[in-house]
């Protein structure tokens, strides 16, 4: 028995999904989720959500954020503001 997809190559394949809305991703690109856990008893006061977060922001490493550089559009007429040079930071997260 077939699935459908065993006639494709790869590139058609990962064409077909994406049409679908599917998302395709090499393996090598999956990613360890970020997680903090704590157990009970908790100290007193501990804001879990706060110490959380931050322990989240110590497992982020610069690999797992793409930078990007958009160049900056001069104006194309009068009135047109153009845009500036955009830098954007992405945390990839699969």
């Amino acid at each position: 028995m077939t699935n459908g997809f065993d006639a494709f190559h790869d590139t058609e394949l990962i064409r077909v999904l994406e049409a679908r809305g599917y998302v395709v991703r090499h393996k090598d690109e999956a990613r360890i989720p970020l997680s903090w856990n704590r157990a009970a008893p908790f100290p007193e006061g501990l804001d879990f959500k706060a110490e959380a977060v931050e322990r989240l922001r110590e497992q982020i490493t610069p690999g797992m954020i793409y930078f990007r550089t958009e160049p900056a559009v001069p104006p194309k007429f009068d009135g047109d503001l153009g845009r500036p040079e955009i830098r954007r930071a992405i945390l990839r997260i699969l």
